[in-house]
Protein backbone atom coordinates (compact mmCIF):
# COMPACT_ATOMS: atom_id res chain seq x y z
CA UNK A 1 0.00 0.00 0.00
CA UNK A 2 2.26 2.77 -1.24
CA UNK A 3 2.71 5.31 -3.98
CA UNK A 4 4.72 4.11 -6.93
CA UNK A 5 7.21 6.97 -6.70
CA UNK A 6 7.92 10.23 -4.91
CA UNK A 7 6.23 12.33 -7.64
CA UNK A 8 2.85 11.58 -6.07
CA UNK A 9 4.16 12.63 -2.68
CA UNK A 10 5.41 15.92 -4.11
CA UNK A 11 2.07 16.54 -5.84
CA UNK A 12 0.16 16.30 -2.57
CA UNK A 13 2.74 18.44 -0.78
CA UNK A 14 2.26 21.19 -3.36
CA UNK A 15 -1.10 21.79 -1.66
CA UNK A 16 0.23 21.64 1.92
CA UNK A 17 0.25 24.67 4.25
CA UNK A 18 3.53 26.62 4.48
CA UNK A 19 6.29 25.41 6.76
CA UNK A 20 7.05 27.71 9.70
CA UNK A 21 9.27 28.24 12.74
CA UNK A 22 7.39 27.89 16.03
CA UNK A 23 8.05 29.60 19.37
CA UNK A 24 10.52 26.85 20.32
CA UNK A 25 12.55 27.58 17.19
CA UNK A 26 11.46 24.27 15.67
CA UNK A 27 10.82 24.10 11.94
CA UNK A 28 7.30 22.70 11.58
CA UNK A 29 6.69 20.87 8.32
CA UNK A 30 3.77 19.15 6.64
CA UNK A 31 4.28 15.68 5.22
CA UNK A 32 2.63 13.29 2.81
CA UNK A 33 1.10 10.10 4.16
CA UNK A 34 1.81 7.24 1.74
CA UNK A 35 -0.21 4.59 3.56
CA UNK A 36 -1.85 4.03 6.93
CA UNK A 37 -2.83 0.71 8.47
CA UNK A 38 -5.18 1.17 11.41
CA UNK A 39 -5.81 -1.79 13.72
CA UNK A 40 -9.00 -1.19 15.69
CA UNK A 41 -9.87 -3.44 18.63
CA UNK A 42 -13.20 -3.13 20.43
CA UNK A 43 -13.46 -5.00 23.75
CA UNK A 44 -17.14 -5.05 24.71
CA UNK A 45 -16.51 -6.42 28.21
CA UNK A 46 -14.00 -3.73 29.17
CA UNK A 47 -15.78 -1.19 26.95
CA UNK A 48 -12.52 -0.04 25.44
CA UNK A 49 -11.59 0.89 21.89
CA UNK A 50 -7.93 1.02 20.88
CA UNK A 51 -6.20 1.92 17.63
CA UNK A 52 -2.70 0.83 16.61
CA UNK A 53 -1.59 2.81 13.57
CA UNK A 54 1.31 2.10 11.25
CA UNK A 55 1.86 5.10 8.97
CA UNK A 56 4.40 5.42 6.19
CA UNK A 57 5.02 9.06 5.27
CA UNK A 58 7.26 11.13 3.01
CA UNK A 59 8.98 14.39 3.94
CA UNK A 60 10.52 16.72 1.38
CA UNK A 61 12.60 18.65 3.93
CA UNK A 62 14.08 18.69 7.42
CA UNK A 63 11.76 19.52 10.28
CA UNK A 64 9.22 18.45 12.88
CA UNK A 65 6.26 16.79 11.12
CA UNK A 66 2.71 17.92 11.80
CA UNK A 67 -0.07 15.35 12.18
CA UNK A 68 -3.64 15.48 13.43
CA UNK A 69 -5.12 13.46 16.30
CA UNK A 70 -7.72 14.30 18.94
CA UNK A 71 -7.67 11.13 21.05
CA UNK A 72 -5.31 10.20 23.93
CA UNK A 73 -2.03 8.58 22.84
CA UNK A 74 -0.56 5.65 24.76
CA UNK A 75 2.65 5.21 22.73
CA UNK A 76 4.41 6.61 19.67
CA UNK A 77 7.48 5.56 17.70
CA UNK A 78 9.25 7.24 14.81
CA UNK A 79 11.49 4.91 12.78
CA UNK A 80 11.65 2.58 15.80
CA UNK A 81 12.49 5.26 18.38
CA UNK A 82 10.12 6.24 21.20
CA UNK A 83 9.11 9.90 20.86
CA UNK A 84 6.22 12.13 21.87
CA UNK A 85 3.56 14.48 20.50
CA UNK A 86 3.16 18.17 21.30
CA UNK A 87 0.27 20.55 20.74
CA UNK A 88 0.94 23.16 18.08
CA UNK A 89 -0.94 26.22 16.82
CA UNK A 90 -0.54 27.60 13.34
CA UNK A 91 1.36 30.92 13.16
CA UNK A 92 -1.90 32.82 12.65
CA UNK A 93 -3.67 30.90 15.46
CA UNK A 94 -6.35 29.80 13.00
CA UNK A 95 -5.75 26.07 13.54
CA UNK A 96 -4.24 23.61 15.98
CA UNK A 97 -2.71 20.19 15.46
CA UNK A 98 0.15 18.04 16.80
CA UNK A 99 3.83 17.84 15.95
CA UNK A 100 6.29 15.01 16.52
CA UNK A 101 8.95 15.76 19.13
CA UNK A 102 11.72 14.51 16.84
CA UNK A 103 12.77 16.08 13.56
CA UNK A 104 13.12 14.10 10.34
CA UNK A 105 15.34 14.27 7.27
CA UNK A 106 13.92 14.27 3.73
CA UNK A 107 12.68 10.85 2.65
CA UNK A 108 10.32 8.14 3.87
CA UNK A 109 9.66 7.37 7.52
CA UNK A 110 7.58 4.97 9.60
CA UNK A 111 5.34 6.24 12.39
CA UNK A 112 3.62 3.94 14.87
CA UNK A 113 1.00 5.38 17.21
CA UNK A 114 -1.29 3.69 19.73
CA UNK A 115 -4.33 5.61 20.93
CA UNK A 116 -7.57 5.09 22.80
CA UNK A 117 -10.96 6.27 21.56
CA UNK A 118 -12.48 7.92 24.62
CA UNK A 119 -13.09 11.53 23.59
CA UNK A 120 -15.93 13.06 21.62
CA UNK A 121 -15.54 13.27 17.88
CA UNK A 122 -17.04 15.84 15.56
CA UNK A 123 -20.53 14.54 16.38
CA UNK A 124 -20.33 13.54 19.99
CA UNK A 125 -19.13 10.25 21.43
CA UNK A 126 -18.48 7.84 18.55
CA UNK A 127 -19.22 4.61 20.44
CA UNK A 128 -22.28 3.29 22.26
CA UNK A 129 -21.55 0.31 24.52
CA UNK A 130 -24.60 -1.87 25.18
CA UNK A 131 -25.27 -4.79 27.50
CA UNK A 132 -27.44 -7.91 27.76
CA UNK A 133 -25.77 -9.17 25.63
CA UNK A 134 -22.62 -7.11 25.22
CA UNK A 135 -22.42 -5.32 21.87
CA UNK A 136 -21.68 -1.89 20.45
CA UNK A 137 -22.50 0.74 17.86
CA UNK A 138 -19.63 2.81 16.45
CA UNK A 139 -19.86 5.62 13.92
CA UNK A 140 -16.92 7.77 12.84
CA UNK A 141 -19.07 10.78 12.05
CA UNK A 142 -17.35 13.74 10.42
CA UNK A 143 -17.97 17.45 9.90
CA UNK A 144 -16.46 20.11 7.65
CA UNK A 145 -17.80 22.94 9.81
CA UNK A 146 -16.24 21.67 13.03
CA UNK A 147 -13.34 23.76 14.36
CA UNK A 148 -10.06 22.65 12.74
CA UNK A 149 -12.09 20.19 10.67
CA UNK A 150 -13.75 17.14 12.16
CA UNK A 151 -12.45 14.36 9.97
CA UNK A 152 -10.61 11.09 10.62
CA UNK A 153 -8.25 12.81 13.08
CA UNK A 154 -11.14 12.84 15.54
CA UNK A 155 -10.57 9.10 16.02
CA UNK A 156 -7.09 8.13 14.82
CA UNK A 157 -3.92 9.78 13.47
CA UNK A 158 -4.45 11.49 10.14
CA UNK A 159 -3.34 14.41 8.01
CA UNK A 160 -4.69 17.58 6.46
CA UNK A 161 -7.24 17.24 3.67
CA UNK A 162 -4.69 17.99 0.93
CA UNK A 163 -3.23 14.51 1.41
CA UNK A 164 -4.43 11.46 -0.55
CA UNK A 165 -3.28 8.12 0.86
CA UNK A 166 -4.17 4.44 1.03
CA UNK A 167 -5.88 3.32 4.22
CA UNK A 168 -6.67 -0.07 5.67
CA UNK A 169 -8.86 -0.57 8.73
CA UNK A 170 -8.23 -3.92 10.41
CA UNK A 171 -11.20 -4.27 12.77
CA UNK A 172 -11.69 -6.77 15.59
CA UNK A 173 -14.44 -7.19 18.20
CA UNK A 174 -13.62 -9.28 21.26
CA UNK A 175 -15.72 -10.62 24.15
CA UNK A 176 -19.02 -10.47 22.33
CA UNK A 177 -21.23 -13.33 21.15
CA UNK A 178 -23.36 -10.97 19.06
CA UNK A 179 -22.90 -10.87 15.29
CA UNK A 180 -21.91 -7.40 14.09
CA UNK A 181 -21.91 -5.82 10.64
CA UNK A 182 -19.65 -3.26 9.01
CA UNK A 183 -21.16 -0.52 6.83
CA UNK A 184 -18.53 1.35 4.87
CA UNK A 185 -17.42 2.77 1.53
CA UNK A 186 -14.30 0.61 1.39
CA UNK A 187 -13.66 -2.89 0.06
CA UNK A 188 -14.48 -5.15 3.01
CA UNK A 189 -13.40 -8.73 3.67
CA UNK A 190 -14.48 -10.71 6.74
CA UNK A 191 -11.39 -12.56 7.94
CA UNK A 192 -13.03 -14.35 10.90
CA UNK A 193 -16.05 -13.98 13.19
CA UNK A 194 -15.98 -10.38 14.41
CA UNK A 195 -12.95 -9.48 12.28
CA UNK A 196 -12.70 -7.50 9.04
CA UNK A 197 -10.21 -5.79 6.77
CA UNK A 198 -11.37 -2.65 4.94
CA UNK A 199 -9.28 -1.20 2.13
CA UNK A 200 -10.00 2.34 0.95
CA UNK A 201 -8.98 3.76 -2.46
CA UNK A 202 -5.70 5.64 -2.81
CA UNK A 203 -7.50 8.86 -3.79
CA UNK A 204 -9.26 9.06 -0.41
CA UNK A 205 -8.34 11.83 1.99
CA UNK A 206 -9.03 12.17 5.71
CA UNK A 207 -12.60 13.34 4.97
CA UNK A 208 -13.60 10.43 2.72
CA UNK A 209 -14.04 7.17 4.73
CA UNK A 210 -17.42 6.12 6.06
CA UNK A 211 -17.10 3.66 8.95
CA UNK A 212 -20.08 2.28 10.85
CA UNK A 213 -20.14 -0.83 13.03
CA UNK A 214 -23.19 -2.28 14.78
CA UNK A 215 -25.10 -5.44 15.76
CA UNK A 216 -26.40 -7.13 12.61
CA UNK A 217 -29.88 -7.83 13.97
CA UNK A 218 -30.50 -4.17 14.78
CA UNK A 219 -30.38 -2.94 11.16
CA UNK A 220 -32.62 -3.24 8.13
CA UNK A 221 -30.99 -3.22 4.69
CA UNK A 222 -32.24 -2.58 1.16
CA UNK A 223 -29.86 -3.40 -1.69
CA UNK A 224 -30.24 -2.42 -5.33
CA UNK A 225 -28.22 -1.42 -8.41
CA UNK A 226 -27.98 1.77 -10.44
CA UNK A 227 -27.18 1.69 -14.16
CA UNK A 228 -24.62 4.44 -14.65
CA UNK A 229 -24.41 6.39 -17.90
CA UNK A 230 -20.91 4.97 -18.49
CA UNK A 231 -22.15 1.38 -18.51
CA UNK A 232 -21.22 0.44 -14.96
CA UNK A 233 -23.62 -1.24 -12.58
CA UNK A 234 -23.24 0.61 -9.27
CA UNK A 235 -24.42 -1.23 -6.13
CA UNK A 236 -26.58 0.83 -3.78
CA UNK A 237 -27.10 0.03 -0.11
CA UNK A 238 -29.75 1.88 1.88
CA UNK A 239 -29.92 0.92 5.54
CA UNK A 240 -31.13 2.14 8.89
CA UNK A 241 -31.77 0.86 12.39
CA UNK A 242 -34.68 -1.53 12.73
CA UNK A 243 -36.01 0.81 15.41
CA UNK A 244 -36.25 3.66 12.90
CA UNK A 245 -37.93 1.45 10.32
CA UNK A 246 -40.47 0.31 12.89
CA UNK A 247 -41.26 3.95 13.62
CA UNK A 248 -42.07 4.57 9.97
CA UNK A 249 -38.82 5.26 8.10
CA UNK A 250 -39.20 3.82 4.59
CA UNK A 251 -35.99 2.54 3.01
CA UNK A 252 -37.78 2.27 -0.33
CA UNK A 253 -38.36 6.04 -0.38
CA UNK A 254 -34.65 6.65 0.11
CA UNK A 255 -33.83 4.19 -2.68
CA UNK A 256 -36.27 5.75 -5.13
CA UNK A 257 -35.05 9.25 -4.33
CA UNK A 258 -31.41 8.12 -4.68
CA UNK A 259 -32.14 6.74 -8.17
CA UNK A 260 -33.77 10.03 -9.15
CA UNK A 261 -30.95 12.15 -7.75
CA UNK A 262 -28.20 10.01 -9.30
CA UNK A 263 -29.88 10.27 -12.68
CA UNK A 264 -30.04 14.05 -12.42
CA UNK A 265 -26.46 14.38 -11.19
CA UNK A 266 -25.13 12.20 -13.99
CA UNK A 267 -26.96 14.33 -16.56
CA UNK A 268 -25.45 17.48 -15.04
CA UNK A 269 -21.92 16.34 -14.13
CA UNK A 270 -21.20 13.01 -15.79
CA UNK A 271 -20.86 9.44 -14.47
CA UNK A 272 -20.93 8.97 -10.72
CA UNK A 273 -17.28 9.12 -9.58
CA UNK A 274 -17.39 6.21 -7.09
CA UNK A 275 -17.91 2.46 -7.36
CA UNK A 276 -20.80 2.19 -4.91
CA UNK A 277 -23.40 4.21 -3.02
CA UNK A 278 -24.01 3.71 0.71
CA UNK A 279 -26.85 5.58 2.42
CA UNK A 280 -27.39 5.49 6.16
CA UNK A 281 -30.99 6.71 6.39
CA UNK A 282 -31.38 8.68 9.60
CA UNK A 283 -34.94 9.96 9.30
CA UNK A 284 -37.28 12.09 7.23
CA UNK A 285 -36.54 15.82 7.07
CA UNK A 286 -33.23 17.66 6.92
CA UNK A 287 -29.68 17.02 8.11
CA UNK A 288 -26.83 14.95 6.72
CA UNK A 289 -23.11 14.57 6.08
CA UNK A 290 -21.17 13.54 3.01
CA UNK A 291 -18.53 10.86 2.47
CA UNK A 292 -17.03 9.40 -0.72
CA UNK A 293 -19.93 7.61 -2.36
CA UNK A 294 -21.68 7.49 1.00
CA UNK A 295 -23.79 9.61 3.29
CA UNK A 296 -25.53 9.61 6.66
CA UNK A 297 -28.60 11.66 5.87
CA UNK A 298 -32.24 12.39 6.23
CA UNK A 299 -34.38 12.22 3.13
CA UNK A 300 -34.56 15.97 2.60
CA UNK A 301 -30.77 16.29 2.35
CA UNK A 302 -30.06 13.25 0.17
CA UNK A 303 -29.63 15.27 -3.02
CA UNK A 304 -27.26 17.70 -1.31
CA UNK A 305 -25.11 14.93 0.14
CA UNK A 306 -24.89 12.87 -3.07
CA UNK A 307 -23.87 16.04 -4.92
CA UNK A 308 -20.89 16.08 -2.56
CA UNK A 309 -19.73 12.74 -3.95
CA UNK A 310 -18.70 14.80 -6.98
CA UNK A 311 -17.71 18.03 -5.25
CA UNK A 312 -16.03 17.48 -1.84
CA UNK A 313 -15.33 13.73 -1.86
CA UNK A 314 -14.11 13.24 -5.44
CA UNK A 315 -12.68 16.70 -5.99
CA UNK A 316 -11.42 17.32 -2.46
CA UNK A 317 -10.71 20.78 -1.03
CA UNK A 318 -7.09 21.51 -0.19
CA UNK A 319 -8.16 23.25 3.03
CA UNK A 320 -11.04 25.08 4.65
CA UNK A 321 -10.64 28.00 2.25
CA UNK A 322 -11.53 25.68 -0.64
CA UNK A 323 -14.43 24.12 1.25
CA UNK A 324 -16.83 26.87 0.17
CA UNK A 325 -16.76 25.59 -3.42
CA UNK A 326 -18.49 22.25 -2.84
CA UNK A 327 -20.98 23.61 -0.30
CA UNK A 328 -21.90 26.44 -2.65
CA UNK A 329 -22.36 24.03 -5.57
CA UNK A 330 -24.54 21.65 -3.56
CA UNK A 331 -26.58 24.50 -2.08
CA UNK A 332 -27.10 26.08 -5.52
CA UNK A 333 -28.32 22.72 -6.80
CA UNK A 334 -30.69 22.41 -3.84
CA UNK A 335 -32.65 25.38 -5.18
CA UNK A 336 -32.57 24.09 -8.78
CA UNK A 337 -29.72 26.21 -10.17
CA UNK A 338 -31.31 29.66 -10.46
CA UNK A 339 -29.57 32.46 -12.36
CA UNK A 340 -29.31 35.78 -10.47
CA UNK A 341 -28.67 39.01 -12.37
CA UNK A 342 -27.60 40.67 -9.12
CA UNK A 343 -24.58 39.58 -7.04
CA UNK A 344 -24.98 38.47 -3.40
CA UNK A 345 -26.19 41.00 -0.86
CA UNK A 346 -23.17 40.50 1.37
CA UNK A 347 -19.43 40.53 0.73
CA UNK A 348 -17.55 37.60 2.25
CA UNK A 349 -14.11 36.19 2.87
CA UNK A 350 -14.67 32.46 2.68
CA UNK A 351 -11.75 31.66 0.38
CA UNK A 352 -8.71 33.55 1.71
CA UNK A 353 -8.75 33.27 5.49
CA UNK A 354 -5.78 31.01 6.31
CA UNK A 355 -3.79 28.28 4.58
CA UNK A 356 -3.94 26.36 7.87
CA UNK A 357 -7.69 26.60 8.41
CA UNK A 358 -9.64 23.36 8.01
CA UNK A 359 -13.17 24.61 8.60
CA UNK A 360 -15.53 25.52 5.77
CA UNK A 361 -17.09 28.96 6.06
CA UNK A 362 -20.80 28.90 6.78
CA UNK A 363 -21.14 31.70 4.23
CA UNK A 364 -20.78 29.00 1.57
CA UNK A 365 -24.43 28.00 2.04
CA UNK A 366 -25.74 31.51 1.42
CA UNK A 367 -23.25 33.96 -0.09
CA UNK A 368 -21.46 31.16 -1.92
CA UNK A 369 -24.71 29.75 -3.29
CA UNK A 370 -25.87 33.17 -4.52
CA UNK A 371 -22.41 33.90 -5.94
CA UNK A 372 -22.64 30.81 -8.15
CA UNK A 373 -26.14 31.82 -9.22
CA UNK A 374 -24.71 35.19 -10.27
CA UNK A 375 -21.81 33.53 -12.09
CA UNK A 376 -24.40 31.51 -13.99
CA UNK A 377 -25.91 34.80 -15.16
CA UNK A 378 -22.50 36.24 -16.06
CA UNK A 379 -21.75 33.12 -18.13
CA UNK A 380 -25.19 32.99 -19.78
CA UNK A 381 -23.84 33.57 -23.31
CA UNK A 382 -21.64 30.49 -22.87
CA UNK A 383 -24.35 28.24 -21.55
CA UNK A 384 -24.15 29.20 -17.90
CA UNK A 385 -22.13 27.74 -15.05
CA UNK A 386 -23.24 24.12 -15.22
CA UNK A 387 -21.07 23.24 -18.26
CA UNK A 388 -18.10 24.63 -16.32
CA UNK A 389 -18.94 22.39 -13.37
CA UNK A 390 -19.32 19.35 -15.62
CA UNK A 391 -15.86 19.99 -17.07
CA UNK A 392 -14.53 20.65 -13.57
CA UNK A 393 -16.01 17.36 -12.27
CA UNK A 394 -14.30 15.39 -15.05
CA UNK A 395 -11.00 17.26 -15.14
CA UNK A 396 -10.37 17.27 -11.40
CA UNK A 397 -11.91 13.90 -10.51
CA UNK A 398 -10.22 12.25 -7.52
CA UNK A 399 -7.84 15.17 -7.01
CA UNK A 400 -7.38 18.33 -4.96
CA UNK A 401 -8.57 21.88 -5.62
CA UNK A 402 -7.92 25.34 -4.19
CA UNK A 403 -10.16 28.38 -4.38
CA UNK A 404 -7.77 30.06 -6.82
CA UNK A 405 -7.74 27.01 -9.08
CA UNK A 406 -11.51 27.07 -9.23
CA UNK A 407 -11.45 30.77 -10.08
CA UNK A 408 -8.95 30.14 -12.88
CA UNK A 409 -11.15 27.40 -14.33
CA UNK A 410 -14.20 29.66 -14.41
CA UNK A 411 -12.22 32.53 -15.92
CA UNK A 412 -10.80 30.24 -18.61
CA UNK A 413 -14.33 29.28 -19.62
CA UNK A 414 -15.49 32.91 -19.50
CA UNK A 415 -12.51 34.20 -21.46
CA UNK A 416 -11.84 37.16 -19.19
CA UNK A 417 -10.86 38.02 -15.62
CA UNK A 418 -13.44 37.73 -12.86
CA UNK A 419 -11.01 39.03 -10.25
CA UNK A 420 -13.26 41.88 -9.11
CA UNK A 421 -16.18 39.55 -8.41
CA UNK A 422 -14.07 36.97 -6.58
CA UNK A 423 -12.26 39.65 -4.58
CA UNK A 424 -15.55 41.12 -3.42
CA UNK A 425 -17.57 38.00 -2.60
CA UNK A 426 -14.99 35.25 -1.97
CA UNK A 427 -11.81 37.02 -0.77
CA UNK A 428 -13.16 40.27 0.64
CA UNK A 429 -10.88 42.15 3.03
CA UNK A 430 -13.98 43.87 4.45
CA UNK A 431 -16.69 41.19 4.64
CA UNK A 432 -20.17 42.43 5.42
CA UNK A 433 -21.22 41.56 8.98
CA UNK A 434 -24.66 40.19 9.72
CA UNK A 435 -27.12 42.90 10.61
CA UNK A 436 -29.00 42.74 13.90
CA UNK A 437 -31.83 40.27 13.60
CA UNK A 438 -30.63 38.87 10.28
CA UNK A 439 -30.94 35.11 9.94
CA UNK A 440 -27.46 33.65 10.14
CA UNK A 441 -25.93 30.92 8.02
CA UNK A 442 -26.44 28.24 10.66
CA UNK A 443 -30.18 28.71 10.45
CA UNK A 444 -29.94 28.38 6.66
CA UNK A 445 -27.72 25.32 6.86
CA UNK A 446 -29.90 22.23 7.27
CA UNK A 447 -27.35 19.87 5.83
CA UNK A 448 -25.19 18.92 8.80
CA UNK A 449 -26.37 16.81 11.70
CA UNK A 450 -25.79 18.39 15.09
CA UNK A 451 -23.24 16.75 17.42
CA UNK A 452 -26.02 15.18 19.51
CA UNK A 453 -28.30 14.21 16.66
CA UNK A 454 -26.48 11.35 14.99
CA UNK A 455 -26.90 8.93 17.91
CA UNK A 456 -29.76 10.48 19.84
CA UNK A 457 -32.03 10.71 16.80
CA UNK A 458 -31.01 7.38 15.27
CA UNK A 459 -30.95 5.18 18.35
CA UNK A 460 -33.52 6.57 20.80
CA UNK A 461 -35.23 3.22 21.21
CA UNK A 462 -32.07 1.23 21.95
CA UNK A 463 -31.53 0.19 25.55
CA UNK A 464 -28.21 1.76 26.43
Amino acid sequence: MSHSDDSNDSLDLSYAPPKFINNSRQRVIFVDFISAIYELVFDVNLQTATVNSNILFFSDSNGFPAISLKQPVTSIQLDGEEIGLEDQDSPDKEASFKILTKSVQPGRHELKIANLITEEGARGLPIQWLSAPNRLHCIFGMSDIHRDGGFLEAYMPSNYEYDHFRMRFSVKIINSTVEHSIFTNGATISTAAGEWNIDYPAFYTTSCPWFHLGPSDEYDLLQSEFASSDGRTIPILVYSTSAQVQRGLELERFKEHAFSVLGELELDFGPFPHDSVTIFATGIGQGGMEYAGATATRLGSLRHELDHSYFARSITPANGDAGWIDEAIASWGDIDYPSFASPPLRMSNMGQRSAYKRTTSRDAYTVGRDFLAHLDFVLRDRGGLRPVLADYAARKQHSTVTAREFQTLVESFYGASLEDLFNKYIYSETPTPFEAGEEDADALNPHHISPEELFDDVFPAIDK
